[in-house]
This record gives C-alpha cells, sequence and structure tokens, in this order.
C-alpha cells in the first residue's frame, strides 16, 4: 500500500529546521517508511523499527506512518500496540482506506469477525479508494473463516465485478464452486482463469478433480500429464502421485462445506415423548434421526450437536488463498486468516436394526482403497513413461549434441580446404610475380644490351667522323671508302616496311625512324640506303644520294641549287671540305641559301 506511494525524491537536509518544509517532511517520511518495510520483510526487525520511527518523527500526524507501523507491530506479534496504532491511524485520517482495509484483516486474524467486517466495509466505502477488489477478498476469506459459504461467495462475485482478471479471487471461487458441487461453474471459471494465460499447479490440480468427478478420463489424463511435466516438484504432484487427493486444499474445503452442511441440520432428542410420534402414517412423515451407539473402542464416537467446535480437528484452509488476506502495505500480503474450526461431526444415523451402514461403509472404502491402489499404478505407470520420456529426450540431445560435433568437424575441414586453395592460390601469385619479376629483368638486360650496342654505334660513328676530318685535314681530295667512315645501312626491298627493318636488326623504330631523319607518314623507296646507325646530316643528305660525277671547276663561284650541301659541292669539285668552309667562312653548323653563290677554287688565286 505505501510502498506505491514512495517518492523517489530522497531527503536532502538544510540550514532551515526541519519542521518548516512541510512537504520535506512527508516526502521524508515517506521514504524512511518504504526503507522500513524493506528492511521487514528481510528479517531485519531492528532497522525496520529504526526508519519507522524516524518517518513518525518527520510526519508525527501522517495516517501512513501509523499505518505502517502497527503493520510492524501485527509481524512482530505485538498485538495490543499494532491494534492502537490502527485505530491511531483512522483517527489521524478518517477517508485513509488502506488503515480500514488492514485494520479489518488484522482484526479477521484475531478473530473477531463482525469487526473486522464492518471495518473492510468502510474501507470500500472511503471515497477514491481503489483496491476495492482486494478487500472484498478480504470479506470473503474471513467469511470463508467461519464456514459461510454462501456469503463468502457474495463477496467473490463482488471482487470479481470490480477486478474480473484478479487471479487469487477467481481461483478462490473456483475452489468454493467446486466444494459446493457446482462443477460446471468451476470448470467455467477455471477456463477464464486458462484464458488469462495463468495457469499453476492449484488450477490444474482442481482441474483435474473436476474432471474426475465428471468422468472425463481425457482431462484428467491431460492434468495429470501437465502437472508431472511442468509442476513436478510441487505439492499438488506429490499428492497426485501419492494418491492422496483427499489430502489437497480443494478435497479438504468440500469436506468443510459438507460439515457445515451438516452442522446445520437439527436432531431430534431421544427423550422426546412417545405421545408427539405419529399414530398413522401421514402424507409428510418426518424421519426419525436414532444417534448411533459405540460398538467398539476403536470406532468413532458420536459427537453431541451442541459440542464445542473448538474440539474438532479444524479444517485445512483453502491453500495460499483462504490463509492470506490481501494487505496493501506488504506486496506479499500477510497471514490473516488462521485454520477454520470445522462444525462438529455429525453422528450417523440410521433407520433400521440391521448393520446395512456398516457394509456400505465397508464397500465404499474397498471402492476407495481399489481406487487408490489403481491412481497409485496409473501414478507409477506415468513415472516410468515420465522416466522413458526423459531418457528418449536425453539420448535425443546427445545425437544432436553428436550432429553438431560432427557439422561442427565438417566445418573445420570446409575451413581447412578454403585455407589450403588460399595457399595454394597464394603460391601461384607469387610464381606469378617471379616469372614476371625475372620477365622484367630480362627485359632490362635486353634494353642495356640494345643501349651498350646504341652506345658502341655512337662510338664507331664518332670514330668514323674523326677519320673523315683527319682525312680531310691531311689534304686528301677522293673521300674515304663508306666502310671506313659510315656505319652499317640496310637497302629497301621491294614492299618492305620501315618496322620489318627495325624488327630484322633489333633496333627500334623510333631510333631508325631520328637516324634516317624520317617520320610516321614517310615513304621509303625501293633501293633506299636506311642507316642502322646515327650519321651526320652532311652524310645522311649526300651519301645516301646517288654517286654524282666529279667536274672540274671552270667559275670561280658556284651558285647553291635545292638540295645541294658543303658536303655535295666540295665532293662535285674534288675540294676539301675544310677548304670550301675556310674559302667561304662556313661551319660544319652552317646552312647554305638556294641562288648563295660560294668559292669552289681559292679566293687568293681569283684576285690575282
Amino acid at each position: 500500500m505505501l510502498t506505491g506511494c514512495v517518492s523517489e525524491q530522497s531527503y536532502v537536509g538544510s540550514d532551515k529546521p526541519v519542521s518548516d518544509r512541510t512537504f520535506d517532511n512527508i516526502e521524508a517520511a515517506r521514504t524512511r517508511i518504504s526503507l522500513g518495510l524493506n528492511y521487514l520483510r528481510r528479517g531485519d526487525t531492528s532497522q525496520a523499527k529504526y526508519n519507522l520511527e524516524r518517518a513518525r518523527s518527520f510526519a508525527p500526524n501522517s495516517a501512513e506512518v501509523h499505518s505502517a507501523l502497527a503493520y510492524y507491530y501485527q509481524s512482530v506479534g505485538e498485538t495490543k500496540q499494532a491494534e492502537e496504532y490502527f485505530r491511531l491511524a483512522i483517527q489521524k485520517d478518517s477517508n485513509y482506506a488502506d488503515a480500514y482495509n488492514n485494520y479489518g484483516a488484522f482484526l479477521c486474524q484475531l478473530h473477531r469477525y463482525d469487526e473486522a467486517e464492518q471495518l473492510l466495509l468502510k474501507a470500500i466505502s472511503r471515497p477514491g479508494y481503489i483496491r476495492v477488489a482486494e478487500s472484498y477478498e478480504n470479506l470473503a476469506l474471513c467469511q470463508l473463516q467461519q464456514n459461510n459459504f454462501s456469503k463468502a461467495m457474495s463477496y467473490l462475485e463482488q471482487s470479481l465485478s470490480h477486478n474480473t482478471t484478479r487471479i487469487t479471487s477467481l481461483t478462490l471461487a473456483a475452489g468454493l464452486t467446486y466444494a459446493m458441487g457446482n462443477m460446471q461453474q468451476a470448470k467455467l471459471q477455471l477456463d477464464r482463469i486458462q484464458r488469462l494465460g495463468r495457469v499453476s499447479a492449484r488450477t490444474v490440480l482442481l482441474s483435474y478433480l473436476i474432471a474426475e468427478k465428471n468422468g472425463d478420463r481425457e482431462t484428467m489424463r491431460n492434468a495429470e500429464q501437465l502437472l508431472l511435466t511442468l509442476y513436478t516438484e510441487t505439492p499438488e504432484t506429490r499428492l497426485l502421485l501419492q494418491g492422496k487427493l483427499q489430502e489437497s486444499e480443494f478435497e479438504q474445503l468440500r469436506e468443510r462445506y459438507k460439515d457445515s452442511l451438516m452442522a446445520n441440520i437439527v436432531l431430534p432428542d431421544d427423550n422426546a415423548s412417545q405421545a408427539d410420534k405419529p399414530v398413522a402414517p401421514v402424507a409428510n412423515p418426518k424421519l426419525k434421526v436414532v444417534k448411533r451407539k459405540t460398538v467398539t473402542g476403536d470406532s468413532d464416537e458420536s459427537m453431541p450437536a451442541d459440542a464445542d467446535a473448538s474440539s474438532t480437528p479444524a479444517a485445512t484452509p483453502l491453500k495460499q488463498v483462504t490463509s492470506d488476506i490481501a494487505n496493501s502495505l506488504s506486496g506479499t500480503g500477510t497471514a490473516v486468516v488462521a485454520a477454520s474450526t470445522g462444525a462438529a461431526t455429525l453422528p450417523v444415523e440410521t433407520v433400521t436394526a440391521d448393520n446395512s451402514y456398516d457394509r456400505v461403509k465397508s464397500r465404499d472404502a474397498e471402492a476407495a482403497e481399489e481406487k487408490r491402489l489403481k491412481a497409485e499404478q496409473e501414478a507409477a505407470a506415468l513415472a516410468q513413461a515420465e522416466q522413458q520420456r526423459l531418457k528418449a529426450e536425453q539420448e535425443a540431445a546427445a545425437l544432436a549434441q553428436a550432429e553438431q560435433q560432427r557439422l561442427k568437424a565438417e566445418q573445420e575441414a570446409a575451413a581447412l580446404a578454403q585455407a589450403e586453395q588460399q595457399r595454394l592460390k597464394a603460391e601461384q601469385e607469387a610464381a606469378a610475380l617471379a616469372q614476371a619479376e625475372q620477365q622484367k629483368l630480362k627485359a632490362e638486360q635486353e634494353v642495356a644490351a640494345l643501349a651498350q650496342l646504341q652506345q658502341e654505334q655512337v662510338t664507331a660513328e664518332q670514330t668514323a667522323v674523326a677519320t673523315v676530318q683527319e682525312v680531310a685535314a691531311a689534304g686528301v681530295d677522293t673521300p674515304l671508302s663508306d666502310s671506313e667512315q659510315l656505319p652499317a645501312f640496310h637497302l629497301v626491298q621491294a614492299s618492305e616496311s620501315l618496322y620489318a627493318i627495325s624488327v630484322q636488326h633489333n633496333i627500334r623504330l623510333q631510333r631508325l625512324m631520328e637516324w634516317n631523319q624520317l617520320a610516321p607518314d614517310s615513304v621509303i623507296k625501293t633501293g633506299q640506303k636506311i642507316w642502322l646507325g646515327p650519321v651526320s646530316e652532311t652524310v645522311l643528305h649526300e651519301v645516301s644520294q646517288p654517286e654524282r660525277e666529279q667536274v672540274e671547276a671552270t667559275e670561280p663561284f658556284h651558285t647553291v641549287a635545292e638540295g645541294e650541301t658543303m658536303f655535295g659541292i666540295s665532293f662535285r669539285y674534288n675540294v676539301r671540305l675544310s677548304s670550301f668552309m675556310s674559302w667561304n667562312n662556313l661551319t660544319e653548323q652552317s646552312t647554305l641559301k638556294v641562288g648563295q653563290q660560294v668559292y669552289i677554287t681559292d679566293p687568293a688565286s681569283v684576285a690575282q
């Protein structure tokens, strides 16, 4: 009750007196109440009382605080102090419905039923009270403790009208309806519980008992299987396996209801006047009930109708429901309904002088024993079947585990195979890389060889040019042979391309084009010389041309025609190139122009 009202804020102290901050005091008191009740649930009564007393110091006029203290004293067995604090809580706040509810439950525990009923009804009538269904359930439990079954059922119906999904009230109503013999209504109430998804071992056992009374074997088997499968360690299952269903809470409640009906039968006095007996048959004769006399010392002795009810064995109340009255202070509820004293056992009546009742009772006992033995055999068979099922499940689990291990092994093998494939692929890639590296090295070596060859060709060209210059300097008028001053050449054959010549002589096409001053769109002719090495521009334009005939100079000057070079003019007139360049003030880098006049004889001789 109070735990639902506790604020999440903590009590924070300040320089101001506590009494000056009324709102903070109330919140601090509620926090202390929550702490105290938590300690009480754990069994630490010292800390529980300390926190509750602190709560009272913070809010001495709070009904919640006094109700919590009453609950504390009720829990530790201090009845007088508990009742005193319950009354103080009601005095502090006459509309505090939880105090009425808890006080009524407390008085019901003390068997002060009338006062308890008045307090619980007052709680229900308080404005804004939201736990009406719980209070009606407490009223039903209190009435059930007095064996007022009809009134208890009426209060339960009111509880369910306020909260149709309250499982404790539904279960209690189903058990009470079963005890009163209305199997159809009890089954309907169990169906409601099942639809809510709140099935328990108690409701399954009650379903079994109802099916047994209705002869529904299929429902009985299903209930047995459910108890043995899902609720193996519950008291209900143990009672079923031991064949002691008569000791179940529902059968005990059923016996209490029978006893309450029998207790309401009025027995006639044996000492009544014989004159009161009819002398002739009447329309509606009244049966005479004769008390059965004691046969042997071991037989049950009849009890007088006015015997003290407290002297009879107490009937077991409905488990978990009839023994608990809902208490709003704690989450679990306070046990307030003790075992109810059953009504005095009605002496067995007989209407004949023979022992037919004993024979019937004997046959009933034999049938009950036979039924019990049969139930034990069925329970043993069910237990054996359950063991076999568990064994089958264990074997299935072992097979599933073996299958998982096999699958895991296959996965590991597949992973190893994949790793092996990756390793082989890596080796192949490494081999390809090594091969590519070798090819690269080989290409580099070939490039180096070509470079060396080209260097040798350049060196040979430079040597040839130097030789030509030396011959010219020495005054030789005829040029050297081609083999002495020029590199090798290739004579173009019919339908032969420049690219084919470069491939044939293992010379790059670009270099071949540079050495012969050719462009990509140049056309070569059959019989044309293609130099296979670098040559000077003079050699390229003169030596590559068809040889000209030498002539004698008739004039001191020569007019340059198109395509003529210094080397060609000097060769034509059989003069040294150096002399020609000296006479005309030319160098190797000089360029002749068309129409230019150059000396082909010594200018000094011309002047003379």
